[in-house]
Order: structure tokens, then sequence, then C-alpha cells
């Protein structure tokens, strides 16, 4: 079972790109970078987590944003389109300091 660590309506608040997707891609990049977000929290917590912050959640939408930008079709000469794949690899590296724990997200 994924845990989704987002929802849609957060998805849409959080992402840039998001709005141009239909729901069930949003849907697909959302579980995407969900079970990306597992595979480096079980590095570290037991899963499945029963509640999680902010960080944690802006995080998976960065890297859901990329998800559904690679399905929509993105741009890589387009600045905004660029600084969605930066967030993503930047919440990529988040995600690796909280497993190896250098970063300390609010979990339960």
């Amino acid at each position: 079972m994924i845990t989704e660590y987002i929802t849609d309506a957060e998805f849409l608040a959080y992402g840039t790109a998001c709005s141009r997707g239909t729901s069930d891609q949003r849907t697909a990049a959302r579980r995407a970078a969900s079970e990306i977000a597992d595979s480096y929290l079980r590095a570290r917590y037991g899963l499945p987590l029963t509640s999680w912050d902010n960080a944690i959640k802006s995080k998976v939408a960065a890297i859901a944003a990329a998800c559904l930008l690679r399905v929509i079709g993105w741009n890589p000469e387009d600045p905004a389109n660029q600084a969605i794949m930066i967030d993503a690899r930047k919440a990529e590296e988040w995600f690796k300091l909280v497993s190896t724990r250098d970063a300390h997200p609010l979990v339960g």
C-alpha cells in the first residue's frame, strides 16, 4: 500500500506544473514521488509513517512536479521547467540527508 504524502489539493498548491496535468496524471506523479520518498525514508523509519510535516510534503510535491512534467512535456530551455527539475533534484538530495540522519523531519 502506497502512502501518498500529499493530496491533490496540496500538490496543486505546491507545484507550478501541476495544474497542466489531468487528475490521473497528477495522481500517478504523486504516487511515484511518494514511492521515491519511501525509498529514502525506509532507511531510517519504520513504514508506513502515520504523520509527517510540511517539509516532507513540499519535497514530495517538488519530485511529483518533475514526474508530472516528464509526462506532460517539458522544455529544457524554459527557465520555469529548469527550476522544477532543479527543485526535484534538491528534494531528493534532502531525502538522502534524511536517510543518513543529517536532516530531521517531524514524523510519526
